[in-house]
């Protein structure tokens, strides 16, 4: 670090000297080496609680910590950070079993942090996977044939099967005859839920008589269920009823659940209806056509006459695109109805197949229903805004052009079928924040061309709404993948914006009066065009990240935008909170006309376990204009960070957390303090001196070390330049005791340190001869 001394004279009369003037030298610190990574192996397999072993060494000697950071999919991060131990010892870190890894493909790397803050480079990475237990499937559920059933000679033997790992299962069908011999079949594997079918060859069919079945599971890596209690079939002659009647196949199904010509989501939920003239229990066969492919999905068996859910799964989801969908009924006679006609459907990708976590969203299709029961979000929880109490409320049905809030603990597949929106759509606002969504199954675009405002009867575009004073042209969209939000914004304006919003995606927008919100999806307007950043028009995204969470504000210079944040999301404590202080209000987008083009920054980072490692990001530094640079202030430290060239400055904070200060302001690249052209001349030519020459870029206090294999053997006087330009050190060939060293290969390195804390090194060698 950077120091001063001065001095003062006491006689032995006890009389004080005044201090003498100051001056200032450098203690240099060189960062640790990158850990040495021991274990988990390359590939590892380890428990949801592994613990990471490594080494640490520091050139200077310094106490250092660890920090270990994890990968996993779906953008999962998490750090973990050791105390300070002494360079060259081995450090131990494990997950904590209250909050262990989720099952899945991880990787991890390490860098070391000495006690000055100095950090090393990460590590290469390391892959390792934690597997998911492999639990043995639940005993199978019994469908078909029904307890003392009369079959045909080829029954079909349908059960439905579940696995607690959510792995793929199959069924192994056992048969008892009534001879005392007996048979085994074995389906196909299905997903976890659902049923699975096999018929016995019409090859071989099962023989005149009363017969016994019973059903085990196998999952996807061989874990095996107990086996089901045995159920009783009859085998007829003639294919009767046991009376001498003929079975009579069953009614063709009613279609009833997507309508003709309704737009489904990929996964679509199908219901149908059908009769029996036995009043046999029914399974019934769906065959669902997109262009010229065919898919088919069968139903559980459900008594003559009830209603019959089929859900395609996840795993199964149909291409986009127009089609049909028909249907057909089985007894339990092996007795098939004829097809029913086909009804035309429309396959959708832009309606969600699957619901989980915390996400933002509204209805983007006309329903005969919008509860939330019928809509199949069963166990979600779904709030709205309420703009007169300002929080959130419960709600059990949805409207369309309103947003909401949902919360799925575990994965949901809603039921969303309906005709889609294609016209104008009008969405009464208060005053405050409005949750409003993308009523339409394309984007729309954040734009005068795409969104109107109604005020007492007159209409504006956005924009022009917005210079009225009735509402702000701006928006923000929850991410739930980086579980931030995003700003709103048309790129023509502000470059880095997000120029529209996606089908069905929620945004809040701030309202200054009541007024009314119209949509039109027939034109993208000038969302299509995004503005180039110049020395004038520039914007920046600057994020805070931590353990996977993150907030993100905007930042530049343009047309003047002051954007406050809106209500967070309702997901508990936020760990990472980043703001731009302005005058007394805080800020998550600030562009100005003006000078002064400086940002003040707060940081607020919740407690945690252990002390983390906040990371501030740049993503959009490359796409500065030429000349122009960014330089960051940590209001703790004093240091001052250009970041150019890598946009990203990490720090760390201690396990209880707290508020952090900065600063950002733009510089033109000469104002960066920078060591240019470095050499030495002299030497033997120069009576045994040195002349160590460099060229500075701003006004600095310099300092020369001359080492020996990474060892300080001479420190130069500090010298301080007062303006950017030349700087000249001379070294004689001694120690810092006067000695004369001996030939060999030095190295010098120059550090200068600016008043604003920006520090610059270099490095060059020196061969010294005698």
């Amino acid at each position: 670090g950077g120091y001063t001394w001065r001095a003062r004279a006491y006689d032995d009369q006890g009389a004080v000297s005044d201090w003498s003037s100051t001056r200032a030298f450098t203690v240099p610190n060189n960062a640790p080496s990158v850990p040495t990574l021991l274990e988990p192996d390359e590939g590892a397999t380890t428990n949801r609680t592994p613990t990471f072993r490594l080494q640490l060494s520091d050139t200077d000697g310094d106490r250092c910590r660890a920090i270990v950071r994890i990968r996993g999919d779906g953008g999962f991060e998490r750090t973990l950070t050791s105390e300070l131990v002494g360079s060259g010892s081995e450090v131990s870190l494990a997950v904590s079993a209250q909050n262990p890894l989720p099952p899945g493909n991880y990787t991890w790397q390490a860098r070391a942090e000495d006690a000055f803050g100095a950090a090393s480079d990460w590590s290469n990475a390391r892959a390792f996977t934690v597997p998911a237990p492999n639990n043995p499937p639940a005993i199978p559920e019994l469908v078909q044939p029904v307890p003392d059933a009369a079959t045909a000679p080829t029954p079909t033997f349908t059960v439905r099967l579940t696995d607690p790992d959510n792995d793929r299962v199959k069924a192994e069908i056992q048969i008892q005859l009534a001879d005392g011999g007996d048979r085994t079949l074995q389906t196909e594997f299905v997903d976890s839920g659902q049923p699975a079918s096999i018929a016995v060859s019409s090859n071989q069919p099962v023989p005149v008589g009363t017969h016994q079945w019973r059903a085990r599971a196998l999952d996807a890596r061989n874990a095996t269920s107990d086996w089901s209690q045995w159920r009783t079939f009859t085998v007829q002659e003639d294919n009767n009823d046991g009376g001498g009647s003929p079975n009579n196949p069953p009614a063709i199904p009613e279609l009833l659940q997507p309508v003709a010509n309704a737009t489904t989501s990929a996964t679509p939920i199908f219901r149908l209806r059908a009769t029996d003239p036995e009043n046999e229990a029914l399974v019934y066969e769906i065959e669902v056509s997109i262009g010229n492919r065919q898919f088919q999905f069968l139903s559980v068996s459900v008594p003559s006459g009830q209603e019959a859910t089929v859900r395609v799964p996840v795993s199964q989801a149909l291409p986009a695109g127009s089609g049909s969908w028909r249907a057909r009924a089985r007894d339990a006679a092996n007795q098939w109805s004829a097809w029913s006609a086909s009804q035309p459907i429309v396959i959708s990708n832009t309606l969600p197949t699957q619901i989980q976590g915390i996400v933002a969203v509204g209805l983007n299709l006309q329903t005969a229903d919008s509860s939330l029961s019928a809509l199949g979000l069963h166990g979600v929880r779904v709030v709205a805004w309420n703009a007169d109490s300002n929080q959130y409320s419960d709600v059990d049905a949805l409207q369309v052009g309103r947003g909401y809030f949902l919360k799925a603990d575990t994965p949901v597949q809603p039921n969303l079928s309906g005709t889609p929106i294609t016209g104008e759509v009008r969405i009464p606002l208060q005053t405050g924040w409005n949750l409003i969504s993308n009523p339409y199954l394309t984007e729309l675009a954040w734009s005068d061309a795409a969104i109107r405002v109604e005020s007492a009867g007159e209409v504006r575009g956005l924009n022009e709404a917005a210079q009225a004073g009735w509402i702000a042209n701006y928006g923000w969209m929850w991410d739930a993948t980086q579980r931030r939000y995003q700003l709103l914004y048309d790129p023509a304006i502000l470059p880095i914006a997000r120029g529209t919003l996606p089908a069905g995606q929620a945004a809040w927008v701030l309202a200054l009066r009541p007024c009314t919100l119209i949509l039109n999806p027939a034109t993208r307007g000038r969302a299509e065009t995004r503005a180039f950043m110049n020395a004038s028009m520039w914007a920046l995204r600057l994020q805070a990240v931590v353990e996977g969470h993150s907030s993100e504000v905007v930042l530049g210079r343009g047309r003047s935008v002051q954007a406050i944040a809106p209500p967070d999301a309702p997901t508990g404590e936020m760990p990472v909170q980043l703001r731009l202080q302005h005058a007394q209000q805080r800020l998550s987008a600030d562009l100005r006309t003006e000078t002064p083009m400086r940002w003040h920054l707060r940081l607020q980072v919740a407690s945690g376990e252990a002390a983390r490692i906040v990371e501030l990001r740049l993503p959009d530094i490359a796409l500065l204009p030429h000349g122009i640079d960014m330089r960051l202030r940590d209001e703790q430290t004093g240091r001052a960070i250009p970041l150019r060239g890598r946009g990203i400055y990490r720090f760390t904070v201690p396990a209880e957390g707290g508020e952090f200060h900065f600063t950002i302001e733009p510089t033109r690249r000469s104002q960066l303090l920078r060591i240019l052209m470095p050499s030495v001349s002299g030497g033997r030519n120069g009576n045994g001196a040195f002349v160590i020459q460099a060229t500075l870029t701003a006004a600095a206090q310099v300092q020369a070390q001359v080492l020996l294999n990474g060892r300080t053997v001479r420190t130069l006087p500090l010298q301080t330049v007062r303006s950017a330009g030349q700087v000249q050190l001379t070294w004689d060939g001694r120690d810092d005791v006067g000695r004369a060293l001996p030939p060999g290969a030095y190295t010098v390195q120059i550090m200068a340190q600016s008043e604003d804390g920006q520090i610059a090194r270099s490095v060059v060698p020196i061969l010294l001869t005698r």
